[in-house]
């Protein structure tokens, strides 16, 4: 549609590993920028976000507070940035050797409520993803949410069970989205930076319409660690 409206210029934030749409788009002349998931190294005019650094980031900070029994849910692990934090999430246990169980990975194999646009369905799809960590025999101390809103689908299905965030069990989620520091208990989460994503995808793209020259076609953002209050230190009850 875009193509045949002759438009200057397409932002685009795509869940495809399929690059034939992205040359298609790009050998048809219109300017075009890609943001959020990873395309650095496929030669894409690219605002990306370092997911992998983000994912050791948050397993490492609950090692950090003493942790070992940590798992990790996501829904359906069809896109990179969540392939990419699967595979951070590995290492990082490895890393510091402590056993991998693949127990502890949950995930979904279709997404719930396919239909919804509205993004509630990721709220379903932690209380789900609870609901299938509750059947583990001994639960974990820590859980690493795929994204903030699966997060707080997975505290509410938790606490509604009697278990408390993050006194039975710590949680940690990934965006940093507005409503995270808003709920009881605050999320805890791992920042990334949307809002400048946004600018810098929009002034690169606005450069290229206009024959100017881009410094960098590929900007790789860093994460940030937010403390807040679901996430609790054991160290000492370790000892």
């Amino acid at each position: 549609m875009f193509k045949e409206k002759d438009v200057a210029g397409i932002m685009l934030s795509s869940i495809s590993n399929q690059d034939e749409y992205f040359i298609e788009l790009l050998d048809s002349g219109i300017k075009a920028v890609m943001f959020d998931q990873n395309f650095m190294n496929v030669g894409y005019d690219a605002v990306s976000f370092d997911f992998y650094k983000g994912g050791r980031m948050a397993v490492q900070y609950l090692i950090d507070n003493g942790h070992t029994e940590i798992a990790l849910l996501a829904g359906v692990v069809d896109r990179k940035s969540r392939q990419v934090i699967k595979q951070a999430y590995q290492d990082t246990l490895r890393y510091n050797r402590i056993r991998l169980k693949q127990s502890l990975i949950i995930t979904l194999s279709d997404p719930l409520n396919k239909d919804n646009k509205s993004g509630d369905y990721e709220y379903e799809e932690g209380c789900k993803l609870a609901e299938e960590l509750l059947k583990q025999e001994k639960l974990p101390t820590a859980v690493i949410a795929i994204n903030d809103i699966m997060a707080l689908g997975i505290i509410s299905r938790l606490m509604d069970q009697g278990i408390k965030v993050p006194q039975d069990i710590s949680v940690i989620g990934f965006d940093n989205i507005s409503v995270s520091g808003m709920v009881t208990p605050a999320l805890t989460t791992i920042n990334q930076p949307s809002y400048e994503t946004g600018v810098i995808a929009t002034q690169m793209l606005l450069k290229r319409i206009n024959g100017l020259e881009v410094e960098s076609n590929q900007v790789l953002l860093q994460p940030t660690l937010i403390e807040r209050k679901s996430v609790r230190n054991i160290t000492m009850k370790r000892r």
